[in-house]
């Protein structure tokens, strides 16, 4: 397990000398830190004051801003970064606009953005923000066609961003970002959230509107489990508790697409530890641990059903896979 301990840091514009904070801020932490540059908004006073914590594989911002102009310009996205951005309102509204499309984001609500690609984002009056920086590499095993996913709405209505957002704000209360045994386990499960929220937000809009609530029911009961995946007890019962539905009613739903419960929940688990044994920035990690991160109890269990539904055993995939990333 990678223990490099977790970087925390808070950063404010209040500690800059007045007649120059502007311009400092936009040199030091919009070009040189985050890669983007900032303009200020005419008549309106410029604040800006973070907790940034920097684990490995996940960067979270969380704090108090207002009165500026954030863009990722073209000279900018020069520096190759190809990451995503999942972009969280706590409290007010923002404006983003990126590929030809403005969106403006109210209380509560969410976005997925870009960093390879040109963007801005204004705040016209002081609120609160969260920002994830995810990497690319981890996203795309767990949300494949995440670059359509950028740019449309995560609405506050959705349980997974509620999840998603309640969970943020525990770990920050309780400082247990701060911690390096538990912080590989937090950036799986934020990561799961994270793919889980705009995979749910986008599922659900177009099930809805092609086959009605049953679907889209569906679609928010396969999101909450993919959320859930490490949860060596899931179970329907845990399941419809969270999303206000019956035991009964989830294997009904199951049982119309030709599939159980426990069966999809096995494949999706197999999916993704395929997908963890594949990531060479987790090639320190026992297969065991691995097992244990999607939810299997016992090593031998997952073995003999990793096995069964891919014809192969875990450490061959990790040792092939890994051959093609090198290009041995």
């Amino acid at each position: 397990m990678n223990s490099a301990r977790p970087e925390i840091r808070q950063i404010s514009s209040d500690d800059l000398p007045e007649r120059h904070r502007f311009e400092m801020w936009r040199e030091v932490f919009g070009r040189q830190l985050c890669r983007e540059d900032f303009e200020p908004l005419p008549g309106v006073p410029f604040r800006a004051r973070y907790n940034v914590h920097a684990l490995p594989g996940l960067g979270i911002l969380t704090g108090v801003n207002g009165g500026y102009r954030q863009c990722r310009t073209p000279e900018l996205i020069g520096d190759g970064n190809a990451d995503f951005i999942f972009s969280m309102v706590l409290k007010g509204s923002v404006v983003i606009a990126q590929r030809g499309q403005e969106l403006i984001l109210d209380e509560q609500e969410a976005a997925l953005l870009s960093s390879a690609e040109v963007k801005t984002f204004t705040r016209p009056a002081l609120g609160h923000v969260r920002s994830l920086g995810l990497p690319r590499a981890m996203i795309a095993p767990l949300l494949p066609r995440a670059d359509d996913a950028v740019m449309r709405r995560v609405p506050r209505e959705s349980p997974i961003l509620q999840l998603l957002s309640g969970y943020l704000g525990l770990l920050e209360e309780n400082h247990a970002l701060a911690d390096p045994q538990t912080a590989p386990l937090i950036v799986t499960q934020i990561h799961n959230l994270v793919a889980a929220a705009i995979g749910a937000s986008r599922d659900t809009m177009e099930l809805a509107k092609r086959h009605g609530v049953r679907e889209a029911r569906l679609a928010s009961i396969r999101a909450d489990i993919l959320a859930n995946l490490s949860q060596v007890g899931l179970s329907p019962k845990a399941v419809a508790d969270r999303v206000g539905v019956s035991a009964r009613y989830i294997h009904l739903l199951f049982e119309e697409t030709g599939q159980t419960f426990s069966r999809f929940v096995e494949e999706e688990r197999l999916k993704r530890a395929f997908a963890l044994l594949a990531d060479p920035t987790r090639v320190d990690v026992r297969i065991g641990e691995i097992a244990l991160q999607v939810g299997f109890a016992e090593h031998a269990t997952f073995d003999r059903a990793f096995r069964r539904h891919f014809g192969d055993t875990p450490r061959n995939v990790r040792r092939e896979r890994l051959k093609v990333f090198v290009g041995a």
